[in-house]
């Protein structure tokens, strides 16, 4: 067979976080965001397409402060022990387990989005960034989404002009119009709701959350629960909790914390409208984990598989059922960094908790499982020049992409030898090429179902010529490649001109 890998070359981009706006009922909007609620969803399929995201200008520290990411040299869980885990389980707890999409949704495959302007036909292998408002979209190029930028910039008192609600409709308006978006959707603090500063419309439960519960349950204790009192008004209750009181079991946040124990009857509107907002937040969170416990009885693998359907779920009512399988491709960083995983809460290891690797696999595989069913899926990231991190890949890849079986697009995001003290180091992931087919081969994957995005030292901005970028641009679509640019869309309207209108 042969091996269909597209290689992206991505070009690191910044960002910034900023403060937002509090709204007061969580719940209300929550509801008002899913599909039967929402008239946006009535909005015909988008036509969507396969696109490229990097992840460093999206993601928020537990703070809401932005950070930047590296690359890092972890080995974590082997497929193997996902299926001696779930060999123990009896009939009933094999059927709880089981992913549970309504209706596997196989992508509608986007030759264009619905932009007025296109790029001539060998510059089509691009992948800009977002702006806001939309302006002008080109068509047959791809989008990368940023989670701070889609908020907008905030009043002078610190405060919102739009609801989250817009926002939701920022992200799905992009989902309509463009050929394909990436999306940073991974952990408690990086995705499109911001835990605390706006009433979510339809809030994600963090995947190493789920790992607690999940390893708890296997350990043969109760799935655990937040400690949240049942009024969001009650201050007295929220104000005498503690950090550990608060959290359980579960990774800490400061912030969250600070923000739910304020008192509200001595705090200003703004101030009052957050504190509710993060404790209106706490309480769904906590309905999540209800959830979770509801099948703890049927074992580890049913958790998992619970916990996989909230996740997915979430994206569904977040970007509308059609726009998840056809535009959006959800982000998460399964491969993470000690400081990804510590202080920003990524992957499906856990801050401060020894986690056996067949619980991590569990719980990965049933996540990533059932998000792939609602559409593409983009996963990162995995340094080619090392044998561990290849294996390691293989792991990943084998219960999403098994020969033979036929399903939406896995998106990896690869490097070469990874940065040093914020420099790169050694050559770029294509030198390493032959060695990743090579091992996926091996592996009998279903090749046709996997695409590769990569990390380049080499930067393509606002500063290089336009010419270059052309030039730069066709090479790598003859090559196979598809290049991610440093650029906004007007930026890149700008650069290339009367290109291809």
């Amino acid at each position: 067979m042969r091996l269909a890998l597209t290689f992206v070359l991505v070009v690191l981009a910044c960002g910034c976080d900023q403060k937002r706006q509090p709204e007061v009922d969580a719940a209300a909007a929550q509801a008002a965001s899913r599909p039967e609620a929402q008239g946006a969803t009535e909005t015909p399929p988008a036509v969507g397409a396969a696109a490229d995201k990097s992840a460093p200008d999206h993601s928020e520290k537990a703070d809401g402060s932005p950070v930047s990411v590296a690359a890092d040299d972890a080995d974590v869980a082997n497929a193997a022990a996902v299926e001696a885990a779930e060999a123990v389980l009896d009939p009933q707890e094999q059927a709880a387990a089981a992913p549970t999409a309504e209706t596997p949704s196989q992508r509608t495959e986007r030759k264009d989005g619905q932009g007025a302007l296109r790029l001539a036909p060998e510059l089509d292998h691009l992948v800009v960034r977002t702006q806001w408002p939309v302006g002008e979209v080109y068509g047959n190029v791809l989008y990368e989404g940023n989670n701070s930028a889609m908020r907008g910039a905030a009043e002078s008192d610190g405060s919102y002009a739009i609801s989250a609600l817009d926002i939701a409709e920022r992200w799905r308006t992009w989902g309509r119009v463009g050929r394909g978006v990436f999306m940073l959707r991974d952990s408690l603090w990086n995705q499109q709701d911001h835990v605390g500063r706006y009433a979510p419309v339809a809030l994600m439960l963090s995947p190493s959350w789920l790992t607690v519960a999940v390893h708890e349950v296997s350990l043969g204790h109760a799935s655990p629960r937040l400690g949240v009192p049942a009024d969001p008004g009650n201050d007295e209750a929220w104000t005498a909790l503690g950090p550990e009181a608060l959290f359980g079991l579960f990774p800490p946040s400061e912030t969250l914390h600070l923000w739910a124990t304020e008192t509200l009857t001595s705090s200003d509107a703004l101030s009052a409208a957050r504190i509710r907002v993060t404790r209106d937040t706490l309480v769904l969170l906590d309905g999540y984990l209800a959830s979770l416990a509801e099948v703890a009885e049927h074992g580890p693998a049913a958790v998992a598989a619970r916990g996989a359907e909230l996740i997915a779920q979430s994206d569904r009512d977040y970007f509308t059922p059609e726009l998840r399988r056809d535009a959006f491709i959800p982000l998460l960083v399964e491969h993470a960094s000690p400081h990804e995983i510590n202080d920003e809460g990524k992957s499906f290891h856990v801050s401060g908790r020894e986690v056996p690797d067949a619980i991590i696999a569990l719980t990965r595989s049933a996540v990533l499982r059932r998000r792939l069913a609602d559409g593409d899926l983009a996963i990162e990231r995995y340094d080619l020049s090392r044998a561990s991190e290849l294996d390691h890949l293989v792991e990943v890849l084998a219960p999403l992409v098994p020969a033979g079986d036929e399903g939406n697009t896995v998106w990896l995001w690869v490097t070469g030898p990874t940065e040093v003290e914020g420099e790169w180091k050694g050559p770029p992931a294509l030198d390493y090429r032959e060695a990743l087919e090579a091992k996926l081969l091996a592996a009998g994957l279903n090749l046709d179902r996997i695409r590769v995005v990569t990390r380049n030292p080499e930067a393509l901005s606002s500063k290089t010529p336009a010419a270059e970028l052309a030039s730069q641009a066709k090479a790598h679509g003859d090559a196979g490649w598809t290049l991610r640019l440093n650029l906004r869309a007007g930026a890149l309207q700008k650069k290339l001109g009367e290109v291809g209108r």
